[in-house]
């Protein structure tokens, strides 16, 4: 038992070096919040269910949040912070490298919005918005245009819009 508990104090330290190496290389503060946040709740998983950060590890991690409810996306948000984390780990030699992979099973297009917000989502934005809104109505439309989606009138509206 204090193996482990040697291992958590060590992975805590770790976490802490990596806030600082990406605080000091200029990650935005929101960011930094994202990974001590997801960085915390993986090490909790491995303190309390004595695993070892390994492939096998990280692999009932993912089981573990994917069994605790969330979407694959939400499950591929975890993922992508702790994978940095545990990236940043390997090139400092503190543990031996492994592949991490993404959940595949993506929620669609059409899962996330109904038919009516698919449709709002498609109208430009009144000229005088800002940057930002007509930025994100380009990717979003970009998105659209491109993921794979049932045929719909809201598709073809879609399809003119984005030309």
């Amino acid at each position: 038992m204090k193996k482990i508990q040697k291992n958590a104090v060590r992975f805590d330290n770790l976490k802490q070096d990596f806030l600082d190496d990406k605080k000091y290389s200029g990650t935005a503060e929101a960011t930094l919040n994202g990974y001590r946040y997801d960085i915390t709740r993986f090490l909790k998983f491995l303190s309390d269910e004595q695993l070892a950060v390994n492939e096998a590890g990280f692999k009932r991690y993912v089981i573990h949040l994917t069994d605790s409810g969330m979407t694959a996306n939400s499950v591929n948000h975890y993922i992508r912070s702790v994978k940095v984390f545990l990236y940043w780990c390997m090139e400092q030699d503190e543990i031996a490298p492994f592949k991490i992979k993404m959940v595949k099973a993506q929620e669609t297009i059409k899962d996330v919005y109904t038919q009516e917000e698919l449709c709002a989502l498609i109208q430009p934005p009144k000229r005088e918005d800002s940057f930002v809104v007509w930025r994100s109505w380009a990717i979003i439309n970009f998105i659209l245009g491109t993921a794979a989606r049932e045929a719909t009138v809201c598709e073809m509206q879609i399809h003119f819009t984005v030309l």
